[in-house]
């Protein structure tokens, strides 16, 4: 089942950001980057149970703007079912 997921998700990611990649603005990057610093400083501080959240916000900015609800909907069911996993 797990390794189903990650074979899904190596063509759905990038898929997802391929388009990100095309249709970003200026803002988008910025927000990644912020978003990488929350990462690394909650890593730092070894708040690792934070990191899922952030690394599915830090997803969302490369991912809510596309237009395929249904590559949207397995993305985000699979990031939550490898973090339930997880814990």
């Amino acid at each position: 089942f797990i390794r189903n997921i990650h074979e899904i998700r190596a063509l759905i990611e990038p898929f997802l950001t391929q388009w990100f990649v095309r249709h970003h603005r200026e803002s988008d990057l910025k927000a990644l980057e912020r978003q990488q610093q929350v990462y690394d400083e909650a890593v730092e501080a070894g708040k690792l149970e934070d990191t899922h959240q952030i690394n599915r916000d830090f997803h969302a900015i490369m991912y809510d703007g596309h237009y395929n609800s249904e590559a949207l909907l397995i993305a985000y069911r699979h990031t939550d079912l490898i973090g339930a996993l997880a814990d």
